[in-house]
């Protein structure tokens, strides 16, 4: 039922019988929910990205697989190096799930550069991918890692539709300083 951390048995052999005994360790219920160093995402959207509940019990894993969830999140919103860690405090009674989140800079895209193109424009090649460079200050250019892998499959494929068969895609990234820009090189 999910209630129950563990249940175990123990028989004894007494001279009139048997006696069972059964060890049972409920799952802790959760009281509170806490997260600090979250600016960016509000609590709202962090509960709603969790499997944990308030008032429900809470599982070992769960924790892991929260945190991961909130980096997720936070990933989706261009925070490449989001970090977050959970733990349990019990205080006066009370369990409480702890998520501490380092957020880390907003990294947009600045530049996406193609070295050894020469079957395909720039623009030809922009055009079938989904990642986009900054244009203006809230336009574009959130770094997805997932989507520019796509992408890199996606140039690969009209290279190899186009007749060059052994085509391959290699991608190089590189940040400033303070790891808010990032320039992509692809390598055809």
């Amino acid at each position: 039922t999910g209630h129950f951390q563990s249940v175990a048995v123990e028989r004894h052999e007494l001279a009139e019988g048997y006696r069972l005994v059964f060890n049972i360790q409920e799952v802790a219920i959760l009281d509170e929910i806490r997260f600090v160093g979250n600016r960016k995402l509000r609590r709202g959207k962090l509960l709603k990205t969790i499997q944990a509940k308030e008032r429900s019990p809470l599982q070992d894993f769960a924790l892991k697989l929260d945190a991961q969830a909130i980096e997720d999140a936070y990933r989706e919103k261009g925070y490449p190096f989001v970090e977050v860690s959970a733990k349990t405090v019990f205080k006066e009674g009370k369990l409480a799930a702890v998520y501490t989140i380092s957020e880390g800079p907003k990294t947009r895209i600045k530049s996406i550069t193609f070295v050894g193109r020469h079957a395909f424009s720039r623009r030809e090649l922009l055009k079938i991918m989904r990642t986009k460079r900054r244009r203006l200050i809230w336009l574009g250019g959130k770094y997805d890692a997932l989507a520019l892998e796509l992408d890199a499959v996606h140039v690969r494929q009209k290279y190899q539709t186009a007749g060059w068969l052994d085509a391959t895609v290699a991608k190089k990234l590189d940040y400033s300083d303070d790891k808010s820009d990032i320039y992509i090189t692809l390598f055809i």
